[in-house]
């Protein structure tokens, strides 16, 4: 008789991105019997299509079939999916340009009172 419980695990492994094979070897290592996961292999490989499943690799093999992580909402999501935030990424930039600003401000400020301060030095 199938485990439904191994064949629930390859599947949600398969929708996950992992390979038959990797999917199968991660049930093994949790401790399941290779004949039970063997069977609910060939349960699963005689009721679905594996050929879409098998060009999808696994990520980080030493990953397990359980997430990890909890569901996030979408937002989070795309937030962590964007990386770094623009000022992180661009931290040098923003610092250089307001150097470059500081410096014009001076320029003007000398300018305008050259006078005032060439008499300073006299």
């Amino acid at each position: 008789m199938v485990r439904q419980d191994i064949v629930a695990g390859l599947k949600n492994a398969l929708d996950r991105g992992y390979s038959f094979e990797g999917a199968k070897q991660s049930l093994l290592n949790a401790g399941y019997s290779a004949e039970d996961v063997e069977e609910a292999g060939n349960y699963i490989n005689a009721g679905s299509v594996l050929p879409m499943h098998e060009t999808r690799r696994i990520k980080n093999p030493s990953d397990s079939i359980v997430p990890s992580k909890t569901m996030q909402h979408p937002e989070q999501q795309m937030r962590e999916s964007r990386g770094p935030g623009f000022f992180s990424r661009n931290w040098k930039i923003i610092l250089l340009l307001g150097i470059l600003f500081v410096l014009i401000i001076l320029f003007v400020l000398v300018f305008l009172f050259r006078e005032t301060i060439s008499a300073w030095f006299l």
